[in-house]
Parts: C-alpha cells; structure tokens; sequence
C-alpha cells in the first residue's frame, strides 16, 4: 500500500560463525491481522507512496 516505497524483504536468519558458535540470535517477529470489513487506505506523501491507488476492504 506504499505503492513500492517500503518493500517487504524476505527474512533470513544465518546461523552462528564457525569463529563464534554459541552467539545468541534474537528474532522479534510482529503479526497482525485486521477485521475482514475493514478498510484498508493506502498512505500518502511523505510517509507511503499510495498515490492513485484505491481503498480495498481486508477481507476483498
């Protein structure tokens, strides 16, 4: 809904360094699902980049 401003990335986790093999890693992860009759309304300049594109509801 950025209209290609803010691009999801595919999340990869590598695996410790052979140098440092007991390093911690930490994964913070955030899911959130709307109601299926919500309107979602692209964002605008400066924030987004949602310009010409329309409001869709979640559920569509």
């Amino acid at each position: 809904m950025t209209d290609g401003r803010w691009r999801a990335l595919r999340h990869r986790v590598l695996a410790p360094s052979e140098i440092a093999p007991d390093e911690e890693l930490v994964s913070l992860v955030y899911f959130f699902e709307t109601a299926t009759d919500a309107e979602i309304v692209p964002l605008l300049a400066p924030v987004g980049g949602g310009e010409g594109l329309s409001p869709v509801i979640a559920g569509e």
